[in-house]
C-alpha cells in the first residue's frame, strides 16, 4: 500500500493494489505474499512463535476434530519462521494428548512421576440453561505437566531452554472460551476451587453466540445473562468432573506418588545422616554426649544451636545470664528472655534474643529491640560491621578472655553503634562454651557413648 499510515491518520481508508499472475507451473492454490508487515520489524516471526500461535489461535489450529468435525482433517500447512531454512509441515487442528486411563498401569509404568503423565478427556455437550436454543460444546482435558511439555516446546521450565516467546503453564492453560473453535479468552476463576488448580485443565469451551471485540481478543461484547449462563454451566461440568471417579483416580495417584517420593526422600535422608552422623564433633559433660551443631553448606544448624542451648540451660541453668519466656521460630526474632531476677513476669525487663547458626551480615532483624545473638560460629570479626534489615550499621568489637578489664575471663563480643548507649553481646558457642565451662568438641570415635545430647 502506499502511505498506509498518512491515508489512516487522514481518516482515509488506504487503496490495496493487487496483481495477479497465471501460476505456469500450473498447480492448484493461492500464493499470497505480504510485504512490509508489522514495520518489518522480525522478531515476533520466528519459527516456534509463529506455529504455536497457528496451533493454538487460527482457524488453522481449530479443535473442531474433537467435536467429530472432520472436512479439513486433510489439511496441512508449510510453515518456515525468519529463523528456519527448511520448511516444516503442520497437520490440521489443535493438538491434545492421548489419554491414559488406567493409573495402576500408569503408576507401575512411570513410578512417582505418574501423576505429570496423566491424561484425561471429558467431551460435553448441552444447551444454556436460560437459552435452551443456545447450543455449547466443550471439550475439558487434565493433563500433567510432563504431557505438557512433550508436546509443547514453548513451556518454560527449569533445565529447559525454551525458545523465544516462551511462557509457563499458568500463562497459558486452563479455561478458554471459544468461537468457531478457536480460542478467544481465559476464564480461569470459574474452575479454581484453590490456588492455580485451573493449570491442570487444558478446556475449551466453544459456544457460536459469543459477540467478540472488534481485534476477536474478547467476548465481553456478549449479553451479561448468556455470560452468566455459561459461567453457570461451566462450573457445574466442573463439579461433575472434580467430583467423578476419573477425578479420584488422579488425586489416588498424586497420594501415592507423594507416598513414594516420601519414603525415597526419607531413604536418602536416612542414609545421608547416617554418613553424617559418623563425622559430626562431640563433647562429653555432665554424663551427656553433646553434638556440635550440623554444618550444611557452610552454615551451621540453628535448631541444632538452639537444642544445645537448651540442654545446657537444664544442665547448668546460670551458663546464661538469663531465661527463656517465649520461643516462636515461625515469625521474628526466636526468643523473649529476661534477665535472672525474683521479679513477677510482669514486672521484669523483657527482650528479644535471636539464635543463629553463623552469624553474618546482613542480618534479617532489625537491631532496635535486639538483647543478645547466640550463635555457634561468627562471620563478623573484630572491627567488622554488620548491618539489619532498616541498613543500619554496627561495628563488632571482641574483647580477649585475657584482657586485664575482661573480669568474666571468656571472650565477649558485641555489636556496637556509637549513636546508641545499648550493647549488643553476641555469645559464639564454640568459644563461650570451652571458656566458660571446659567443653570442647572432638571428631566422635567408635567407642563414643551412645548416651547423646
Amino acid at each position: 500500500m502506499r502511505d498506509p499510515f498518512k491515508n489512516l491518520y487522514d481518516n482515509r481508508i488506504p487503496e490495496v493494489p493487487v496483481d495477479e499472475k497465471t501460476n505456469a507451473e500450473n498447480w492448484k492454490g493461492t500464493k499470497i505474499w505480504i510485504k512490509g508487515y508489522n514495520n518489518n520489524r522480525r522478531d515476533k516471526f520466528t519459527h516456534n512463535r509463529l506455529k504455536d500461535y497457528i496451533l493454538w489461535f487460527t482457524k488453522f489450529g481449530s479443535a473442531e476434530k474433537e467435536f467429530d468435525i472432520f472436512k479439513n482433517k486433510d489439511k496441512r500447512l508449510f510453515l518456515k519462521g525468519v529463523d528456519k531454512s527448511e520448511e516444516e509441515k503442520l497437520s490440521f487442528g489443535h493438538i491434545f494428548p492421548k489419554e491414559a486411563k488406567d493409573v495402576n498401569k500408569l503408576f507401575d509404568e512411570k513410578g512417582t512421576s505418574a501423576p505429570k503423565y496423566y491424561v484425561r478427556r471429558w467431551k460435553k455437550e448441552g444447551h444454556l440453561p436460560n437459552f435452551p436454543d443456545k447450543k455449547y460444546q466443550a471439550i475439558f482435558y487434565v493433563e500433567g505437566d510432563a504431557i505438557k511439555r512433550g508436546y509443547n516446546p514453548m513451556l518454560r521450565r527449569p533445565g529447559y531452554t525454551a525458545p523465544e516467546g516462551a511462557y509457563a503453564v499458568a500463562e497459558r492453560y486452563g479455561l478458554w472460551l471459544c468461537k468457531d473453535y478457536i480460542p478467544m479468552q481465559r476464564k480461569n476463576e470459574w474452575i479454581v476451587t484453590k490456588g492455580t488448580e485451573y493449570v491442570r485443565f487444558h478446556t475449551f469451551f466453544n459456544f457460536q453466540g459469543f459477540r467478540l471485540t472488534a481485534n476477536r481478543g474478547s467476548v465481553e461484547n456478549t449479553p451479561s445473562e448468556i455470560m452468566k449462563d455459561i459461567e453457570k454451566e461451566v462450573r457445574k461440568i466442573y463439579k461433575e468432573i472434580t467430583e467423578s471417579d476419573d477425578w479420584d483416580n488422579l488425586e489416588w495417584l498424586e497420594r501415592e506418588a507423594f507416598g513414594e517420593l516420601t519414603k525415597e526422600k526419607e531413604k536418602k535422608d536416612y542414609e545421608k545422616r547416617i554418613k553424617r552422623s559418623a563425622k559430626v564433633r562431640i563433647a562429653e559433660y555432665e554424663g551427656l554426649t553433646l553434638v556440635e551443631p550440623v554444618k550444611e553448606n557452610k552454615y551451621y544448624s540453628e535448631q541444632g544451636v538452639y537444642s544445645l542451648f537448651l540442654i545446657l540451660k537444664v544442665l547448668k541453668p546460670d551458663l546464661f545470664p538469663f531465661e527463656i519466656v517465649d520461643y516462636d521460630t515461625h515469625f521474628g526474632i526466636d526468643v523473649i528472655a529476661r534477665e535472672h531476677s525474683n521479679l513477677s513476669l510482669d514486672r521484669s525487663q523483657l527482650n528479644y534474643i535471636e539464635f543463629k547458626g553463623k552469624l553474618t551480615s546482613p542480618l534479617n532483624h532489625s537491631f532496635n529491640y535486639l538483647k543478645s545473638i547466640i550463635c555457634w560460629d561468627t562471620d563478623i570479626l573484630d572491627g567488622g560491621t554488620i548491618t539489619d534489615v532498616s541498613e543500619k550499621e554496627r561495628t563488632m568489637k571482641v574483647i580477649s578472655s585475657s584482657d586485664p578489664n575482661n573480669s568474666d575471663k571468656y571472650t565477649k563480643y558485641f555489636l556496637d553503634d556509637p549513636a546508641s548507649p545499648k550493647r549488643i553481646e553476641v555469645f559464639v558457642l564454640k568459644d563461650y562454651l570451652k571458656e566458660k565451662i571446659g567443653i570442647e568438641f572432638r571428631p566422635r570415635t567408635a567407642t563414643t557413648s551412645s548416651n547423646s545430647g
